[in-house]
């Protein structure tokens, strides 16, 4: 909303939003993961609560599961609110953990288990977000053919890992999966390498643009949202990111789009016929070539069936 009100007597005098001008690199969010999961390979590499790398500081294992690894004894006591359930299963299978996904939905399951469906995350002074709030493609999951087979596959380790007991319905538990599927984002280190997995509800907030006004960075866990561009007055409403690489192709990124998040993008750089000509083609050497022959762009029928 652009406008704060007021009210005196029976009358209601609106009063304008002051400006909030941002600069071209500014931060305008920050979030820290609700869950998070490091990748099989970096698990001994990095603090598993703030993320600082070995090279850094001399890093111990968990005195429980000999899996995770921390920094201090202040890290090994801030993570005891997802790893103390995590613990108990993640000891039977210290010598081949489940892969990064599997463990951060079992992260998420424990931590909904310990109230953290109550954490609220705020994103700007009067909105904020719980995990509830993130959307599941719950519809999307239950009729997509072509996703039955990862679904149930993963689904399957998840309950060989946590086991039975420790999981809700199924319904809940498709939901679970749906808002942990198309709300994670992978975050990286220095080297913009990617390190593992993370649901984080503010910054979950962003729409995609293949022509993004906002690019995310990462320092430790926390991830960074700043602007790519001059804004006179920040509006979030009207700030974007990109959920795929943008020097991909239209094609290639309609694809990952239609796939990993169920919609087909229609923002101006994908619907532009003209530069999806000069994506998939290169340009002659003849000075008097005057081809233009290009691969056309693929339809929504035929992304379904790539």
């Amino acid at each position: 909303m652009r406008d704060c009100s007021r009210v005196f007597g029976s009358r209601v005098y609106l009063e304008p939003k002051t400006p909030r001008p941002v600069k071209k690199g500014d931060v305008i969010l920050t979030s820290m993961p609700f869950a998070h999961a490091f990748s099989c390979n970096y698990l001994s590499m990095y603090c598993d609560a703030c993320a600082v790398p070995l090279r850094e500081r001399i890093l111990q294992p968990c005195g429980g599961c000999r899996v995770v690894w921390y920094c201090s004894d202040e890290c090994r006591e801030d993570s005891q609110t997802w790893h103390r359930l995590e613990c108990l299963v993640l000891k039977r299978r210290k010598h081949n953990p489940p892969n990064s996904f599997v463990r951060l939905l079992a992260r998420v399951i424990f931590r909904l288990r310990e109230g953290g469906d109550r954490y609220v995350e705020k994103y700007c002074e009067k909105g904020a977000r719980r995990f509830r709030d993130l959307m599941n493609h719950y519809a999307d999951l239950k009729t997509c053919e072509d996703m039955k087979p990862e679904i149930d596959k993963t689904l399957t380790e998840l309950r060989h890992y946590i086991g039975e007991r420790n999981l809700p319905n199924d319904s809940d538990l498709l939901g679970i999966f749906g808002r942990t599927l198309v709300n994670c984002f992978s975050f990286m280190d220095k080297n913009l390498l990617s390190i593992g997995c993370a649901v984080y509800l503010a910054a979950s907030i962003f729409d995609n643009n293949c022509t993004p006004n906002c690019f995310v960075t990462f320092s430790g866990l926390k991830v960074e949202v700043r602007s790519l561009i001059n804004m006179p007055d920040l509006d979030l409403a009207k700030c974007y990111i990109s959920y795929t690489d943008v020097i991909s192709t239209s094609a290639a990124r309609r694809e990952v789009l239609y796939k990993g998040w169920f919609f087909l993008c229609e923002c101006k750089t994908c619907l532009d016929e003209e530069r999806a000509k000069y994506e998939n083609s290169i340009k002659c050497e003849h000075i008097h070539c005057i081809s233009n022959n290009a691969r056309s762009m693929w339809t929504p029928q035929q992304l379904m069936w790539n």
